[in-house]
């Protein structure tokens, strides 16, 4: 019986998947079974790269068009202490979410993007998920870290454009890894409690909850929503770049009056949610700073803020959720 579980295993994670919705519904690590002896606190739930992860991985790089191979982190405790680092700084009802949902927190080199979330199911059912982190990939200061992510949307010759998340004394690489991880985990968050619902499906419906008819698909906006429309003109983490120059003005005015906190919240709707979370813990909840500035030499032409505080809506939304999901938990 073991020979036989294993050739099923070695099978299961040699094929190859061509959507999500596989990888979600078979890959073997989206099963909660192949995560043994999950301790109840998630700051020990940090791990390196195994072969099963790092199979995950290849599956969704290809279904992304990444050609990047991961290989394990070789400074795995120094991302531990990392962690255990941020873990004592979370607010409390934060830290109990993580410990209710985060299965696994895993790190590698050579990724592909910053982090990644994937799901875990038991009964078809999703229960949490896990996050895989680039070693590499995190070795910027919070602030160097988010103005590198949303310049991956332009070219610019003249213009600079900044985003300052933390104050100069906490202008660090673990605070730029804590903002990574309420953003991931605000995709299981989302899923966990259906408010993203149906990841198994090949068209969920997501009217309604917070989306509250913005979003007809993940990446379809309503007919009422097109006036924030910047999906075809807008990629992160692409080599489709923009002029900054040409579209600033053309972009980050369109998000005053519109659902999304931050420019990445505008490109689908699992970001939607998922920037809105982090919007809302670092900026009402913790009040830490968010502004976005658009430099000409010295001068500013054009400055904003995280739109979350603009939208009552989201913050009563979060306020609800976070306070609902907390107290039901005890580790």
């Amino acid at each position: 019986m073991k020979f036989l579980f294993f050739i099923l295993f070695f099978f299961s994670c040699k094929e190859e998947f061509k959507t999500y919705k596989e990888v979600y519904r078979f890959h073997e690590a989206s099963k909660f079974k192949n995560y043994a002896n999950v301790h109840k606190y998630f700051q020990h739930r940090v791990y390196n790269l195994d072969d099963l992860r790092k199979n995950l991985i290849l599956n969704l790089n290809k279904i992304d068009g990444y050609k990047n191979i991961p290989t394990p982190s070789k400074n795995i405790e120094l991302d531990r202490k990392k962690i255990l680092a941020i873990s004592k700084t979370l607010p409390k009802k934060i830290s109990t979410l993580f410990d209710k949902y985060i299965i696994g927190i895993y790190f590698c080199e050579n990724l592909g993007s910053s982090g990644l979330t994937h799901y875990v199911s038991e009964n078809g059912k999703v229960v949490g998920g896990i996050i895989i982190l680039d070693s590499n990939a995190l070795n910027k200061t919070a602030n160097d870290w988010i103005t590198y992510k949303e310049n991956t949307v332009f070219n610019s010759k003249e213009l600079n454009l900044v985003i300052e998340i933390e104050d100069e004394k906490n202008n660090t690489i673990e605070n730029a890894i804590r903002y990574i991880l309420f953003h991931e985990f605000g995709h299981i968050l989302s899923t966990v409690t259906e408010i993203t619902d149906g990841i198994f499906l090949e068209n969920p419906d997501i009217s309604a909850n917070f989306y509250r008819g913005v979003w007809k698909k993940d990446k379809e906006l309503t007919n009422l929503k097109e006036e924030y429309n910047l999906i075809d003109k807008v990629h992160f983490y692409s080599n489709k770049k923009i002029s900054l120059e040409d579209n600033w003005d053309k972009i980050y005015p369109k998000l005053f009056g519109s659902p999304f906190s931050t420019l990445y919240a505008a490109t689908n709707a699992g970001d939607h949610f998922a920037e809105g979370f982090v919007s809302y813990v670092h900026v009402v909840l913790e009040k830490k700073p968010w502004t976005l500035k658009i430099y000409k030499q010295d001068q500013i032409i054009f400055q904003m803020e995280n739109l979350i505080t603009k939208n009552q809506f989201e913050i009563d939304f979060f306020e609800k959720l976070i306070e609902s999901e907390s107290r039901e938990f005890v580790p």
